[in-house]
């Protein structure tokens, strides 16, 4: 497998530290103005009511606003940075057996962990989770959400976090801040959902810092992608959201 972080024509397309950062807050906002459009379109009464707190977003409309707010706001992120995607991201995709089975056997491990930590620590019960929401409704938005949780949040998660933001904070700074900080980041962008139950940030952080190492180790970023998929599968399926 090629050294991702030896290859001297990938290494020429990672972005500034500032530039990749700022990728990641158009990514944010544009998810936020994304999914409010959605949002909007399939259920406005929500918006049109006067007793705005009362009303509940239907299932479909969550599932459906989830995926409508990663597709665009990824897939801006892939068409502005798609010199890395083509010379750096998908040179970086290479595996083995080995680093296959860590991942998915260290994904499985931490979900369990993750489970059995909040059988001890409740959360609070007027949390509500998007993906809890979106998981009690039909056949539809459950098939949404697997394949958001499964296989789009992890492959465009990780492009960013682990791809963009990982390199060039490791680029300009040292492995030990692109691990720190990338996964500070990565927190901060799921802090919205979790920060009600402390958890899950931390679950969230404890993730973020295994696959950044993972990615660092393995100079893949198809392996944290695994690992970030296989942890996701295994709290919706033991977890039976």
């Amino acid at each position: 497998m090629q050294n991702s972080f030896d290859s001297i024509e990938s290494f020429r397309t990672i972005p500034p530290t500032g530039q990749a950062i700022g990728l990641a807050l158009m990514v944010l906002v544009a998810m936020i103005v994304t999914s409010l459009i959605a949002t909007l379109a399939l259920q406005p009464e929500v918006f049109n009511s006067k007793n705005v707190q009362n009303l509940e977003l239907k299932p479909q409309t969550i599932a459906i606003s989830v995926l409508f707010s990663i597709l665009v706001s990824y897939g801006l992120l892939v068409t502005l940075s798609k010199n890395y995607w083509q010379q750096h991201f998908k040179t970086a995709l290479g595996t083995n057996l080995k680093w296959l089975l860590v991942c998915i056997s260290t994904a499985v491990a931490f979900a369990l962990l993750v489970l059995a930590a909040q059988h001890f620590f409740l959360p609070p019960e007027n949390i509500q989770l998007t993906i809890e929401q979106a998981y009690k409704g039909n056949w539809l938005s459950k098939g949404i959400i697997l394949i958001v949780a499964i296989l789009l949040a992890p492959i465009f998660e990780e492009y960013l976090f682990r791809g963009l933001i990982f390199d060039s904070l490791n680029k300009h700074h040292g492995k030990l801040i692109a691990i720190l900080v990338s996964s500070f980041i990565f927190t901060l962008f799921h802090l919205f959902e979790y920060y009600q139950y402390w958890v899950a940030w931390f679950a969230v952080f404890c993730l973020a810092l295994m696959l950044a190492i993972i990615r660092y180790k393995s100079q893949s970023i198809l392996n944290p992608i695994v690992l970030h998929a296989g942890y996701n599968a295994t709290l919706m399926i033991a977890g039976t959201i």
